[in-house]
């Protein structure tokens, strides 16, 4: 059975939904997910910058973490084969990790 994690990677696109182009950054302390930093190469709690698209970037600023959460499952979902059975552990991930980013955004 193939597992699926569901982690920021940087670059030039939505950290949240993986669109382009990226209109806004958050900065946010580093933080632990499943007992390892969300971005490896840095330490906890040193601040990243995430970067969000025009959608994404509305959802957040009105605090809408589950509309953000199944934006970012559909986008998900047409990179991704995954069987349904997946989706609701991939929603828990998603949400995980948004309700951290919403935690640690200063």
């Amino acid at each position: 059975m193939r597992t699926f994690h569901v982690v920021p990677v940087g670059g030039d696109h939505c950290d949240f939904c993986t669109s382009q182009p990226v209109v806004q950054f958050y900065p946010c302390r580093n933080f632990e997910w499943q007992k390892q930093p969300i971005f490896a190469s840095e330490s906890t709690g040193k601040v990243r910058a995430w970067a969000a698209c025009e959608k994404c970037a509305a959802l957040i600023d009105a605090e809408q973490w589950d509309s953000l959460t199944e934006r970012a499952l559909r986008h998900f979902r047409r990179k991704h084969e995954i069987p349904r059975s997946a989706i609701p552990g991939i929603r828990g991930q998603l949400c995980e990790i948004h309700l951290l980013f919403r935690d640690h955004k200063i």
